[in-house]
Protein backbone atom coordinates (compact mmCIF):
# COMPACT_ATOMS: atom_id res chain seq x y z
CA UNK A 1 0.00 0.00 0.00
CA UNK A 2 1.35 3.40 -0.99
CA UNK A 3 1.95 6.28 1.40
CA UNK A 4 1.34 9.99 1.18
CA UNK A 5 5.08 10.41 0.68
CA UNK A 6 5.25 8.05 -2.31
CA UNK A 7 2.17 9.65 -3.89
CA UNK A 8 3.78 13.06 -3.46
CA UNK A 9 6.86 11.75 -5.25
CA UNK A 10 4.81 10.58 -8.22
CA UNK A 11 2.99 13.92 -8.44
CA UNK A 12 6.28 15.81 -8.19
CA UNK A 13 7.83 14.02 -11.19
CA UNK A 14 4.73 14.04 -13.42
CA UNK A 15 4.40 16.72 -16.09
CA UNK A 16 0.81 16.12 -17.16
CA UNK A 17 -1.83 14.82 -14.72
CA UNK A 18 -5.46 13.72 -15.15
CA UNK A 19 -7.52 13.88 -11.95
CA UNK A 20 -10.50 11.56 -12.30
CA UNK A 21 -13.71 12.18 -10.34
CA UNK A 22 -16.26 9.44 -9.72
CA UNK A 23 -19.73 9.55 -11.24
CA UNK A 24 -22.15 12.05 -9.69
CA UNK A 25 -19.27 13.86 -7.95
CA UNK A 26 -19.70 14.97 -4.34
CA UNK A 27 -17.91 17.55 -2.23
CA UNK A 28 -15.12 15.23 -1.14
CA UNK A 29 -13.94 14.23 -4.61
CA UNK A 30 -14.35 17.77 -5.96
CA UNK A 31 -12.50 19.29 -3.01
CA UNK A 32 -9.69 16.74 -3.39
CA UNK A 33 -9.23 17.50 -7.08
CA UNK A 34 -9.37 21.29 -6.68
CA UNK A 35 -6.90 21.19 -3.78
CA UNK A 36 -4.39 19.22 -5.84
CA UNK A 37 -4.87 21.32 -8.97
CA UNK A 38 -4.48 24.60 -7.09
CA UNK A 39 -1.46 23.30 -5.18
CA UNK A 40 0.38 22.38 -8.41
CA UNK A 41 0.01 25.41 -10.72
CA UNK A 42 3.17 24.53 -12.64
CA UNK A 43 1.73 21.19 -13.76
CA UNK A 44 -0.60 20.60 -16.69
CA UNK A 45 -3.65 19.26 -14.88
CA UNK A 46 -7.04 18.24 -16.22
CA UNK A 47 -10.02 17.38 -14.01
CA UNK A 48 -12.19 14.75 -15.69
CA UNK A 49 -15.69 13.45 -14.89
CA UNK A 50 -18.43 11.78 -16.92
CA UNK A 51 -21.07 13.88 -15.12
CA UNK A 52 -21.36 17.66 -14.76
CA UNK A 53 -20.54 19.23 -11.40
CA UNK A 54 -23.43 20.74 -9.41
CA UNK A 55 -23.53 24.54 -9.38
CA UNK A 56 -23.39 24.59 -5.57
CA UNK A 57 -19.73 23.54 -5.68
CA UNK A 58 -18.67 26.27 -8.07
CA UNK A 59 -20.53 28.73 -5.84
CA UNK A 60 -18.49 27.55 -2.86
CA UNK A 61 -15.11 27.10 -4.57
CA UNK A 62 -15.19 29.46 -7.53
CA UNK A 63 -15.14 28.46 -11.22
CA UNK A 64 -13.08 25.50 -12.39
CA UNK A 65 -12.95 23.45 -15.58
CA UNK A 66 -14.11 19.83 -15.75
CA UNK A 67 -13.71 17.80 -18.94
CA UNK A 68 -15.90 14.83 -19.85
CA UNK A 69 -13.35 13.03 -22.05
CA UNK A 70 -10.41 11.11 -20.66
CA UNK A 71 -7.46 11.80 -22.99
CA UNK A 72 -4.45 9.48 -22.95
CA UNK A 73 -1.98 12.36 -23.35
CA UNK A 74 -1.38 12.65 -19.58
CA UNK A 75 1.51 10.66 -18.14
CA UNK A 76 -0.16 10.24 -14.72
CA UNK A 77 -3.78 9.35 -13.98
CA UNK A 78 -5.15 9.83 -10.46
CA UNK A 79 -8.51 8.41 -9.37
CA UNK A 80 -9.88 10.18 -6.32
CA UNK A 81 -12.37 9.01 -3.68
CA UNK A 82 -13.38 5.91 -5.64
CA UNK A 83 -12.51 2.23 -5.06
CA UNK A 84 -14.42 0.75 -8.01
CA UNK A 85 -13.41 0.91 -11.67
CA UNK A 86 -17.01 0.95 -12.88
CA UNK A 87 -17.91 4.00 -10.82
CA UNK A 88 -15.27 6.12 -12.56
CA UNK A 89 -17.33 5.95 -15.75
CA UNK A 90 -14.11 5.21 -17.66
CA UNK A 91 -13.73 1.48 -16.96
CA UNK A 92 -12.74 0.38 -20.46
CA UNK A 93 -10.49 3.37 -21.08
CA UNK A 94 -8.66 3.10 -17.76
CA UNK A 95 -8.12 -0.65 -18.17
CA UNK A 96 -6.33 0.02 -21.45
CA UNK A 97 -4.39 3.03 -20.15
CA UNK A 98 -3.13 1.13 -17.10
CA UNK A 99 -1.08 -1.12 -19.38
CA UNK A 100 1.37 1.65 -20.27
CA UNK A 101 0.49 4.63 -18.07
CA UNK A 102 0.85 5.18 -14.34
CA UNK A 103 -2.42 4.96 -12.39
CA UNK A 104 -2.76 6.15 -8.79
CA UNK A 105 -5.76 5.84 -6.45
CA UNK A 106 -6.30 7.97 -3.33
CA UNK A 107 -9.33 6.77 -1.39
CA UNK A 108 -10.73 6.21 2.11
CA UNK A 109 -13.44 3.64 1.30
CA UNK A 110 -13.28 -0.15 1.40
CA UNK A 111 -10.93 -1.43 -1.30
CA UNK A 112 -12.45 -2.31 -4.67
CA UNK A 113 -11.16 -3.61 -7.99
CA UNK A 114 -9.07 -0.47 -8.63
CA UNK A 115 -6.65 -1.83 -6.01
CA UNK A 116 -5.69 -4.52 -8.53
CA UNK A 117 -5.37 -2.18 -11.50
CA UNK A 118 -3.53 0.74 -9.89
CA UNK A 119 0.25 1.10 -9.75
CA UNK A 120 -0.05 2.95 -6.45
CA UNK A 121 -2.98 2.69 -4.04
CA UNK A 122 -3.05 5.17 -1.16
CA UNK A 123 -5.73 3.91 1.19
CA UNK A 124 -6.81 4.87 4.71
CA UNK A 125 -10.08 3.62 6.20
CA UNK A 126 -9.54 5.75 9.30
CA UNK A 127 -9.57 9.02 7.34
CA UNK A 128 -12.81 10.99 7.46
CA UNK A 129 -12.52 11.82 3.77
CA UNK A 130 -10.24 11.71 0.77
CA UNK A 131 -9.63 15.42 1.36
CA UNK A 132 -8.05 14.55 4.71
CA UNK A 133 -5.66 12.22 2.87
CA UNK A 134 -4.94 14.78 0.14
CA UNK A 135 -3.97 17.31 2.82
CA UNK A 136 -1.24 14.88 3.93
CA UNK A 137 -0.05 14.48 0.35
CA UNK A 138 0.22 18.26 -0.05
CA UNK A 139 2.18 18.41 3.20
CA UNK A 140 4.57 15.76 1.83
CA UNK A 141 5.01 17.93 -1.27
CA UNK A 142 6.22 20.66 1.11
CA UNK A 143 3.80 23.10 -0.48
CA UNK A 144 2.07 25.95 1.35
CA UNK A 145 -1.70 25.71 1.66
CA UNK A 146 -3.32 28.98 0.63
CA UNK A 147 -6.90 30.03 1.33
CA UNK A 148 -8.22 28.59 -1.95
CA UNK A 149 -6.68 25.17 -1.30
CA UNK A 150 -7.75 25.25 2.35
CA UNK A 151 -11.35 26.01 1.39
CA UNK A 152 -11.42 23.12 -1.11
CA UNK A 153 -10.09 20.68 1.49
CA UNK A 154 -12.45 21.88 4.20
CA UNK A 155 -15.45 21.61 1.88
CA UNK A 156 -14.69 17.94 1.26
CA UNK A 157 -14.21 17.22 4.94
CA UNK A 158 -17.40 19.11 5.81
CA UNK A 159 -19.54 17.19 3.31
CA UNK A 160 -18.17 13.73 4.14
CA UNK A 161 -18.56 14.22 7.90
CA UNK A 162 -22.03 15.75 7.62
CA UNK A 163 -20.78 19.03 9.03
CA UNK A 164 -18.65 17.16 11.64
CA UNK A 165 -21.67 15.21 12.89
CA UNK A 166 -20.94 11.71 11.53
CA UNK A 167 -19.01 9.06 13.50
CA UNK A 168 -16.08 9.33 11.05
CA UNK A 169 -15.21 12.72 12.61
CA UNK A 170 -12.04 12.07 14.65
CA UNK A 171 -9.78 14.29 16.74
CA UNK A 172 -7.38 14.35 13.76
CA UNK A 173 -10.22 15.53 11.53
CA UNK A 174 -11.03 18.40 13.89
CA UNK A 175 -7.35 19.35 14.23
CA UNK A 176 -7.02 19.50 10.44
CA UNK A 177 -10.22 21.53 10.09
CA UNK A 178 -8.97 24.06 12.66
CA UNK A 179 -5.65 24.29 10.85
CA UNK A 180 -7.38 24.87 7.49
CA UNK A 181 -9.42 27.71 8.97
CA UNK A 182 -6.19 29.26 10.24
CA UNK A 183 -4.79 28.93 6.72
CA UNK A 184 -7.69 30.91 5.32
CA UNK A 185 -10.47 28.40 4.58
CA UNK A 186 -13.77 30.23 4.19
CA UNK A 187 -15.95 28.01 6.37
CA UNK A 188 -18.80 30.49 6.53
CA UNK A 189 -19.06 30.44 2.74
CA UNK A 190 -19.07 26.64 2.78
CA UNK A 191 -21.86 26.53 5.37
CA UNK A 192 -23.93 29.18 3.67
CA UNK A 193 -23.58 27.59 0.24
CA UNK A 194 -24.10 23.98 1.29
CA UNK A 195 -26.64 24.69 4.03
CA UNK A 196 -30.38 24.13 3.61
CA UNK A 197 -31.74 26.21 0.74
CA UNK A 198 -35.36 27.26 0.97
CA UNK A 199 -36.06 26.91 -2.73
CA UNK A 200 -39.79 26.56 -3.42
CA UNK A 201 -39.42 23.85 -6.07
CA UNK A 202 -37.13 21.86 -3.80
CA UNK A 203 -39.54 22.18 -0.86
CA UNK A 204 -42.43 20.99 -3.02
CA UNK A 205 -40.40 18.05 -4.29
CA UNK A 206 -39.26 17.01 -0.82
CA UNK A 207 -42.82 17.33 0.45
CA UNK A 208 -44.06 14.94 -2.23
CA UNK A 209 -41.27 12.45 -1.61
CA UNK A 210 -41.28 12.50 2.19
CA UNK A 211 -44.99 11.76 2.23
CA UNK A 212 -44.35 8.32 0.72
CA UNK A 213 -41.15 7.26 2.54
CA UNK A 214 -41.29 3.74 3.92
CA UNK A 215 -38.95 1.77 6.20
CA UNK A 216 -38.37 -1.88 5.35
CA UNK A 217 -37.56 -4.80 7.64
CA UNK A 218 -33.82 -4.04 7.61
CA UNK A 219 -34.38 -0.50 8.81
CA UNK A 220 -33.73 1.09 5.40
CA UNK A 221 -35.74 4.23 4.73
CA UNK A 222 -36.78 4.07 1.07
CA UNK A 223 -37.83 7.11 -0.97
CA UNK A 224 -38.96 6.90 -4.60
CA UNK A 225 -38.81 9.85 -6.98
CA UNK A 226 -40.58 9.26 -10.27
CA UNK A 227 -40.35 11.33 -13.44
CA UNK A 228 -43.95 12.33 -12.81
CA UNK A 229 -43.06 13.71 -9.36
CA UNK A 230 -40.21 15.79 -10.80
CA UNK A 231 -42.50 17.13 -13.51
CA UNK A 232 -45.31 17.87 -11.07
CA UNK A 233 -43.04 19.96 -8.82
CA UNK A 234 -41.08 21.55 -11.71
CA UNK A 235 -37.93 20.34 -9.93
CA UNK A 236 -34.79 18.60 -11.17
CA UNK A 237 -32.62 15.80 -9.84
CA UNK A 238 -30.21 18.37 -8.40
CA UNK A 239 -32.98 19.40 -5.99
CA UNK A 240 -32.63 15.98 -4.36
CA UNK A 241 -29.17 16.84 -3.04
CA UNK A 242 -29.10 16.26 0.72
CA UNK A 243 -32.25 14.11 0.81
CA UNK A 244 -30.45 10.84 1.60
CA UNK A 245 -28.51 12.53 4.39
CA UNK A 246 -31.74 14.01 5.79
CA UNK A 247 -33.46 10.61 5.81
CA UNK A 248 -30.59 9.19 7.88
CA UNK A 249 -31.87 11.31 10.77
CA UNK A 250 -35.11 9.29 11.02
CA UNK A 251 -35.14 7.51 14.37
CA UNK A 252 -34.43 3.79 14.07
CA UNK A 253 -33.16 4.04 10.49
CA UNK A 254 -29.96 2.14 9.73
CA UNK A 255 -29.59 3.32 6.13
CA UNK A 256 -31.42 5.25 3.43
CA UNK A 257 -32.18 4.51 -0.20
CA UNK A 258 -33.30 7.18 -2.66
CA UNK A 259 -34.60 5.75 -5.96
CA UNK A 260 -34.81 8.15 -8.89
CA UNK A 261 -36.54 7.15 -12.13
CA UNK A 262 -34.41 7.75 -15.23
CA UNK A 263 -34.66 6.75 -18.88
CA UNK A 264 -32.29 3.83 -18.17
CA UNK A 265 -34.13 2.60 -15.08
CA UNK A 266 -34.20 3.43 -11.37
CA UNK A 267 -30.95 4.89 -10.04
CA UNK A 268 -30.47 4.02 -6.38
CA UNK A 269 -28.37 6.03 -3.95
CA UNK A 270 -27.58 4.35 -0.62
CA UNK A 271 -26.20 6.08 2.46
CA UNK A 272 -25.70 5.17 6.10
CA UNK A 273 -24.32 6.65 9.30
CA UNK A 274 -24.25 3.27 11.02
CA UNK A 275 -20.90 1.82 12.13
CA UNK A 276 -22.03 -1.72 11.24
CA UNK A 277 -24.32 -1.44 8.21
CA UNK A 278 -22.41 -1.77 4.90
CA UNK A 279 -24.40 -0.24 2.03
CA UNK A 280 -21.62 -1.17 -0.42
CA UNK A 281 -22.44 -4.87 -0.02
CA UNK A 282 -26.11 -4.22 -0.71
CA UNK A 283 -25.27 -2.14 -3.79
CA UNK A 284 -23.12 -4.95 -5.20
CA UNK A 285 -25.98 -7.43 -4.78
CA UNK A 286 -28.01 -5.07 -6.94
CA UNK A 287 -25.33 -4.71 -9.61
CA UNK A 288 -23.83 -1.47 -8.29
CA UNK A 289 -20.81 -0.43 -6.28
CA UNK A 290 -19.59 1.84 -3.49
CA UNK A 291 -18.14 1.95 -0.01
CA UNK A 292 -19.47 1.19 3.46
CA UNK A 293 -21.13 4.58 3.89
CA UNK A 294 -22.17 5.61 0.37
CA UNK A 295 -23.02 3.43 -2.64
CA UNK A 296 -25.23 3.29 -5.69
CA UNK A 297 -26.68 1.13 -8.45
CA UNK A 298 -28.94 1.24 -11.51
CA UNK A 299 -31.92 -1.11 -11.55
CA UNK A 300 -34.90 -1.97 -13.72
CA UNK A 301 -38.45 -1.61 -12.47
CA UNK A 302 -38.60 -5.39 -12.01
CA UNK A 303 -35.51 -5.44 -9.83
CA UNK A 304 -36.81 -2.57 -7.73
CA UNK A 305 -40.11 -4.37 -7.17
CA UNK A 306 -38.68 -7.84 -6.60
CA UNK A 307 -35.52 -7.04 -4.66
CA UNK A 308 -35.70 -3.68 -2.90
CA UNK A 309 -39.07 -4.19 -1.27
CA UNK A 310 -38.00 -7.60 0.02
CA UNK A 311 -34.47 -6.69 1.16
Amino acid sequence: MSTAKSIAGSLRTAHSIALILHQNPDGDVIGSALALERSLPSKKIRIVCVNPVADVFTEALGPFAVESTLLQSANLFVVLDCPDLKRTGFATHLTKLAKNKKLIVIDHHQKGDLAILANEYHHDLTASSTCEMVASVIDELRLPINSSVATALLLGIHTDTGGFQYPNTTSETLKLAARLVRQGADYQRIRQTLGPQRDLKKMRLWGEVLGSVSINSLGIAVARVSKATLAKTSATESDLAGLAKYLCSIEGTKATLVLVETDAGWRGSLRTQSRTFNVGRLAKLLGGSGGRKVAGFLATEELVSDKIDSV
